[in-house]
């Protein structure tokens, strides 16, 4: 595949992650290979990496005896968030009659994602579903889309707003949340006592740490 207009320039080169995280799953039978890729670095920032980041995140199929390329399919684009993929799982598809083979992939946001075998193809609706992109992260800048599978649907909630978090007292406002995309931690953690609400640990960081909401 073209890495041309996936990566700003030449940033995927001498770039860590974009590796096989975990487990390889091979299908004997047809002799193919699915190969998990985690996520590039740095993972939770992306400014000297713009664009989708070809790889990335996605399951890559190849031959298992030559590891000649088949095809692949990305389920996060530009990852700012490490959703590294685990591995994936041998499953048949029963559908008018006959009986497809196909793989299922699960990632870290509780989306299953499942393909054909031979081709990739979803084998159910996946949408190209707009997210906020807004973010005060400097030279940040978030995909304006995501692959989320229409069926089946997630397997646990997605997302939260911010009354859905309990405050023990008025000294234990939540604050720090970034616009859109992020949860900015700023340079440091902090460790809370939950019960007396005070501040018992921090920890100084060289650089924000973000996380979605």
């Amino acid at each position: 595949a073209d890495l041309v207009g996936t990566w700003e320039g030449d940033s995927w080169q001498k770039r860590s992650g974009v590796n096989v995280w975990t487990f390889v799953l091979v299908d004997d039978k047809r002799g193919i290979a699915y190969l998990p890729v985690g996520a590039p670095t740095f993972d939770r920032w992306g400014g000297d990496r713009k664009g989708k980041n070809l790889y990335g995140n996605s399951i890559v199929a190849v031959e298992a005896a030559t590891g000649k390329y088949l095809w692949h399919f990305q389920t996060v684009h530009h990852d700012i968030w490490d959703v590294d993929l685990p591995s994936a799982t041998l499953i048949e598809v029963r559908r008018g009659g006959r009986t497809i083979p196909a793989i299922a992939l699960m990632n870290k946001t509780a989306m299953m994602f499942i393909l054909d075998r031979v081709t990739g193809k979803p084998l159910y609706d996946v949408r190209e579903v707009p997210v906020p992109t807004e973010t005060d992260v400097p030279g940040e800048q978030p995909w304006p889309t995501q692959p989320m599978p229409v069926t089946p649907p997630p397997l646990a909630r997605t997302s939260y707003a911010a009354s859905d978090l309990v405050e023990l007292s008025m000294d234990c406002e939540f604050r720090g949340f970034g616009k859109g995309a992020f949860l900015v931690t700023h340079d440091r953690v902090d460790g809370i006592d939950a019960k007396f609400c005070h501040l018992v640990q921090t920890r100084e960081y060289s650089r924000n740490h973000k996380t979605s909401i």
